[in-house]
């Protein structure tokens, strides 16, 4: 099963920030769950798929997002 947290760039919202969803990959199709999160895009990190060292609040949401990704798994 592959799960990790991704940035939904589809739906921006009116101040520019973008939700972070979980990408759920089981055996029955894929999935995305949303998070309480919404974050700039350029805060993002495509390669690690967490918020870079830089962003407000980054150590305390990378570590919910990592908390999710166990629950989930």
């Amino acid at each position: 099963m592959t799960v990790r947290p991704v940035l939904w760039k589809q739906r921006r919202r009116k101040d520019g920030t973008c939700n972070i969803k979980i990408y759920v990959y089981p055996s029955d199709g894929p999935k995305y769950r949303r998070t309480d999160y919404h974050i700039l895009p350029t805060d993002w990190d495509e390669k690690t798929n967490r918020l870079k060292r830089g962003a407000p609040l980054a150590i305390k949401i990378n570590a919910q997002l990592e908390s999710l990704v166990h629950r989930i798994r």
